[in-house]
């Protein structure tokens, strides 16, 4: 099971890659766009903001993860909170304290955006649940097949949706519950994101091959994947797993690298036609140090450590949570009351 609370400890640490990876793909008004294990939905919001004419759908095998996303939002918050000071890189749609970003839109520069658009620069732009007169608003009243949109309702007529409605609409997101490895782009899907998901699928390679073919020409593919599994944390993960009396519980589920480094991406989308845009990343992530429970230990327990507490007893895992701990401690010392956490990601943007 995956636990968005636990996930979104650092929800600023794992937001950042997503929108350096968004913020390199072209795409200037795609019909489709689809967020290949959305998570909890946040960030898929803000593919809305960026692209507000289009389809959006976030599609996660967790059904946690789904729950979260399809939950409502805040009814009423004022739309000037959703505006980012002059010179402020992130948009409006992340909260400043955990990182998150907030469902609905994404300003930038000194500009105000307000739910269901995104405003750049001194611009404004305004949200699609207002409908003047003669016009139409449009929210969650409206689900698609297999899917949940969410809104503040559906008002048609020569009416106003109503100032209440115009604040808290975000962009018409749907979010499907699927496994990624099923999943067959739709007509019209010009813009496909996968952000650190495809780490949990076997064979992914394969699947990359054969969505690039089934892409409509023109289409971009953004992929971003950890690269950190040779990294201490996991090198610690393994090595106490694999011991006694945790291994017969959980030695098999703790693995040695599940991705290609960026080059490998690369190579399958050259391979389709494809123009090619890979780099890789590391990011320092300076974790604060409360004198708890070891910052890394808490940042794994979102990720890495999910099936290896799946497979353990409460007293079993106390034990090995405490052991992983004093060896992450050991090999990511506190300074200045920060853990320093170098963490290293794989990006490829593929045009097609």
């Amino acid at each position: 099971m995956w636990d968005p609370a636990v996930y979104h400890r650092f929800g600023a640490e794992r937001s950042r890659p997503f929108f350096d990876l968004v913020a390199r793909i072209g795409a200037e008004r795609p019909r489709g766009v689809v967020d290949l294990g959305c998570g909890s939905g946040e960030l898929t919001a803000t593919l809305a903001g960026r692209w507000p004419g289009a389809r959006v759908t976030g599609l996660d095998s967790s059904p946690e993860m789904i729950a979260g996303a399809t939950a409502p939002g805040p009814a009423d918050e004022p739309a000037e909170n959703h505006a980012a000071p002059a010179g402020e890189g992130r948009g409006s749609g992340v909260d400043q304290e955990s990182g998150v970003a907030r469902r609905g839109s994404v300003a930038r520069g000194s500009g105000e955006g307000r739910e269901g658009g995104v405003a750049r620069g001194s611009g404004v732009a305004r949200g699609s649940g207002e409908g003047g007169e003669g016009g139409e608003g449009r929210g969650s009243g409206e689900g698609r097949e297999g899917g949940v949109a969410w809104g503040s309702g559906e008002g048609r007529g020569s009416g106003d949706a109503g100032p209440a409605a115009a604040r808290s609409s975000p962009p018409r997101v749907e979010f499907r519950l699927g496994d990624l490895a099923e999943w067959e782009p739709e007509p019209g899907t010009d813009v496909v994101v996968t952000n650190a998901a495809l780490q949990w699928v076997p064979g992914h390679g394969e699947l990359l091959t054969r969505w690039a073919r089934a892409l409509p020409s023109g289409a971009w593919f953004a992929l971003q994947v950890p690269g950190n599994f040779d990294a201490p944390s996991h090198r610690a993960l393994r090595e106490v797993a694999r011991r006694e009396p945790y291994a017969d519980a959980v030695g098999e589920l703790v693995r040695e690298a599940p991705v290609d480094d960026a080059a490998g991406y690369a190579a399958r989308f050259l391979a389709e036609g494809a123009t090619v845009d890979a780099w890789e990343t590391t990011y320092v992530h300076l974790l604060p140090d409360d004198g708890g429970d070891h910052p890394v230990l808490r940042w794994m327990e979102g990720t890495a450590l999910r099936p290896v507490r799946a497979a353990m007893d409460d007293t079993r895992w106390g034990a090995f949570r405490a052991t992983l701990g004093a060896e992450l401690a050991a090999v990511y010392p506190a300074r200045s009351g920060h853990v320093a956490f170098p963490f290293r990601r794989i990006f490829v943007v593929a045009h097609l």
